[in-house]
């Protein structure tokens, strides 16, 4: 695919991974195996996402373009499935994530499959975030500063100044830190 998706996560004080965003130009979430047959994730629900109109809000200097946010908390049965990915395909997190408040850490996913993932750090939600992109037939998005994708939550220094580059900032990169 030609368009870049950017897929970023925000922990709560509570430590939930409460929203992924996914900034988009001109393409639409379809997430479709690599041979456009078969969905990846079939039967995972609570995955819908709002189209937000961009624009120039007062007093910015900046325009926003249109981008898609998640309807809902990512839901440890998402986590879980695109983290069980992301380690067969060479990603490393600090923390396997666990099934809402009382869930035990790492597990599969039970009745309670709906609750939002909890006990991760935001590194993790960055890892997760590209592992979710990558899985999705999408680019990841957020790089180190030397432009490689940023694939292990337990390296601290490389997630410290994370480039973000996406066509939704006029092909630019943006350093800033996670």
């Amino acid at each position: 695919m030609n368009s870049k998706v950017n897929v970023i996560g925000r922990i709560g004080t509570a430590a939930l991974f409460f929203l992924v965003l996914v900034f988009m130009t001109g393409c639409e979430v379809d997430l479709k195996d690599e041979a456009g047959e078969t969905d990846v994730f079939i039967g995972i629900l609570y995955r819908e996402m709002i189209s937000i109109t961009g624009g120039t809000p007062d007093n910015f200097n900046h325009t926003i373009s249109d981008f898609k946010l998640a309807g809902y908390e990512v839901t440890y049965d998402l986590w879980y499935k695109v983290h069980n990915w992301a380690l067969s395909n060479g990603y490393t997190f600090a923390n396997p994530g666990t099934e809402g408040n009382d869930g035990t850490v790492g597990t599969v996913p039970t009745t309670a499959k709906y609750e939002p993932v909890t006990t991760i750090n935001w590194r993790d939600a960055i890892v997760w975030c590209n592992a979710y992109s990558e899985m999705s037939g999408y680019t990841p998005v957020y790089e180190n500063v030397s432009g490689q994708v940023i694939k292990d939550s337990n390296n601290a220094a490389e997630t410290q100044k994370v480039a973000w580059y996406s066509t939704n900032s006029g092909s630019t990169t943006h350093n800033g830190r996670a």
